[in-house]
């Protein structure tokens, strides 16, 4: 509606108004359906100057398209001076009529919301007014109501006031119970100043898919227990089902022997609960299919796979395989600690059967201990084999087996061992098997894994949004760990894709070097180590110069002058010295940046601290220390603060401009 049309109207209803309005519903001109005129009050809108600025800030919202956002036709003044306002008529209740609600509905409220704020903010609109009056609850989902923003809003107004509002205004209604530490988790750095709604948005949208299916109606997660019968004594498929040697999520797996020849085999059978469901079957089908066309020495070999149908009319869906001699890796590392030389030895093995896997287009997705295997021929010590391929991920057509994409937002995996693009259900490839190596071998090593969140929420924003510790200088075991080879597990664990081996076999060329006798000892040449490493986008020569002084020191560690080397009694329990610095001498750095995951990199040092979100303990400064956010695509941005005290850094990063777009800035992420 343009500023010289003269609002006409029939009305139609009266709507409730509130502090600043009153409202109608009115049939309008050139409109179908009936809309919503809301009237200001002249108290609320002032002056004409603010009248005015109210009138222009409305209107630079009508663009502003989402689900969640309450569309606005028109803004303008009425002949008696009024300024109104035109929505749309949606039927359902204010937010602010509810006074508690569980932090399930709240994450369902929030995705919606926090993406409907990243889409205005993208465009470079802001709301400014973010609370449970301006929140619609409908059958369709919440709605967002913009129009009174440029009344209510407070000066200044940022987008990062509006995440924070909508963090703040999610986190008043949760409801006791339920799993509200990751829900609060999952806040936290929105209220802390983040700028990001994406980045809320991913969180909250984390949260829910992994709540989806095991939240019970009182905010509960349920375990159901099926009794899966025992099929000791049977036959299927012309074995004799002798007795169960191993279970996994989907099926059981038991030792048979094949009535007519004798010879032995593993026959893995799909549990009778998944049996009638056709997408599991399929799921089952596709494991032993892409298990076959792998065809590697380090892959469990598949024989045969079928359905047998029984008297019920039910069916037993099985695939037969070779007998495995030996023990899983998680059973290795629990029977005693693992050499440095034998974890390389290892891992090499298990990044070849990968790469074979990622060539014929399979991608594992549940790499971990359980499905290592591990076994000793002779003349073939710590011989592995790669198991249970009943997550696999298909990146072209097997055969006739076709592709069976998984939901957009679904995380796959067992969540301990998920990348982070993995854990947010977001598109993954072969990468996060690479992800998933360098997690083993850092599992292994240190004897813990680097995240271990209380409840799945918490485990996933750490997996997302935190560092991964460093290895310490000595393994589980008490055996130096090659600086080199803390670098290249390091390399796999890096939260972008694109920082990681690209190929599995990448990563198998430079575990080779440790895998050789000494190699606890062994020191690697700058150049050896960058061919081990690969190239990063910053740092690079700070790390090689690092790893290669620390490799000359050998398994010294690293210690303040004067500090004497603590050795520990024969017979006593050996405790890896670290220099405590005084906690007056340190300060904590949160950095946030929209979007997230730039690298941050500190000046005056040329020191990579990590990726956005990131929360660093550094040295106090009394003068400001600049830094500097690197993210592909985007531009480069650098800014001061001074770390006298804890502080925050919040850092918008802009789209790069590309040649035919002139001068014209961007901001944002574009796939909103």
């Amino acid at each position: 509606m343009s500023a010289a049309a003269a609002l006409s109207f029939k009305v139609v209803g009266a709507l409730p108004g509130d502090d600043w309005s009153d409202a109608c519903l009115a049939e309008v001109p050139g409109f179908e359906s009936p809309l919503v005129v809301r009237f200001l009050k002249p108290e609320a809108v002032g002056t004409d100057a603010q009248a005015a600025a109210i009138i222009e800030g409305v209107r630079t919202l009508m663009p502003l398209r989402h689900p969640a956002v309450l569309s606005i036709h028109g803004s303008g003044r009425l002949p008696d001076g009024r300024v109104y306002v035109l929505t749309d008529f949606v039927r359902g209740e204010l937010l602010a009529a509810q006074s508690e609600l569980p932090v399930q509905q709240l994450v369902a409220l929030g995705v919606p919301l926090a993406s409907a704020l990243a889409t205005a903010h993208q465009r470079g609109l802001v709301h400014g007014a973010v609370n449970p009056e301006r929140v619609l609850l409908t059958d369709d989902g919440p709605r967002l109501d913009f129009s009174l923003g440029p009344l209510l809003r407070s000066q200044p107004f940022t987008a990062s006031g509006d995440v924070r509002a909508l963090a703040a205004m999610l986190q008043s209604l949760a409801a006791r119970g339920g799993d509200r530490p990751a829900f609060e988790a999952s806040l936290r750095p929105a209220l802390s100043g983040e700028t990001a709604a994406t980045a809320l948005r991913d969180r909250l949208e984390t949260l829910r898919h992994l709540w989806a299916a095991a939240v019970g109606p009182a905010g509960t997660v349920e375990q159901v227990e099926v009794d899966e019968p025992d099929l000791s004594g049977q036959t299927l498929g012309g074995y004799l089902l002798v007795k169960p040697i191993g279970e996994g999520a989907m099926g059981r797996v038991y030792l048979g022997t094949h009535q007519r020849i004798g010879r032995k085999a593993a026959i893995k059978v799909l549990k009778a609960e998944h049996a009638s469901a056709s997408d599991l079957v399929h799921r089952f089908i596709q494991e032993a299919t892409a298990v076959n066309a792998i065809r590697n020495e380090h892959i469990v070999e598949v024989f045969d796979f079928g359905e047998e149908l029984l008297p019920d009319g039910t069916s037993r869906v099985f695939c037969v395989m070779e007998v495995l001699e030996g023990r899983s890796l998680y059973d290795e590392m629990v029977a005693s600690p693992l050499a440095v030389q034998r974890v390389a030895h290892i891992g090499e093995q298990l990044a070849r059967a990968l790469h074979a896997a990622h060539s014929v287009g399979v991608v594992h997705r549940d790499l971990k201990p359980d499905n290592i295997f591990v076994q000793q021929k002779p003349g073939h010590p710590d011989y592995v084999k790669v198991l249970d391929f009943g997550m696999a991920k298909l990146l072209k057509p097997i055969g006739e087996l076709p592709l069976a994409g998984t939901k957009a937002g679904v995380a796959i995996g067992t969540p301990e061992y998920m990348a982070p693009e993995q854990a947010l259900g977001k598109p993954t490839d072969l990468r996060i098997d690479v992800y998933a190596i360098g997690l083993v071998l850092y599992e292994v090593l240190k004897g813990a894994l680097p995240f271990q969140g209380e409840t799945f929420g918490k485990l996933v924003v750490e997996i997302t949004t935190t560092p991964v510790p460093p290895l310490r200088a000595l393994s589980v075991g008490k055996e130096p760990i090659p600086p080199g080879l803390a670098q290249v597990v390091m390399k796999c664990l890096s939260k972008q894709p694109e920082d990681r081996y690209q190929s599995a076999e990448a990563l198998a060329q430079a575990l080779h070097p440790f895998t050789r006798a000494g190699a606890a000892s062994q020191t690697l040449s700058e150049a050896e180590l960058a061919s081990a490493i690969g190239p990063s986008r910053a740092g690079r020569a700070l790390v090689v110069a690092l790893a290669v002084l620390m490799g000359v020191f050998g398994s010294w560690l690293w210690l303040r002058p004067g500090e004497p080397v603590s050795r520990p009694e024969p017979g006593a329990q050996q405790v890896e010295p670290r220099p405590v610095p005084s906690p007056a001498a340190e300060v904590t750095l949160e950095v946030f940046s929209d979007p997230p995951g730039a690298r941050v990199t500190r000046t005056d040092t040329n020191q990579v601290l990590g990726v956005t979100p990131l929360t660093v303990q550094t040295g106090r400064h009394e003068g400001p220390v600049g830094f500097r956010l690197e993210l592909d695509g985007h531009q480069t941005v650098e800014r001061r603060v001074g770390l006298s005290a804890n502080a925050a850094l919040s850092v918008d990063l802009p789209l790069q401009v590309k040649p035919d777009q002139g001068h014209r800035r961007l901001k944002g992420p574009a796939n909103n």
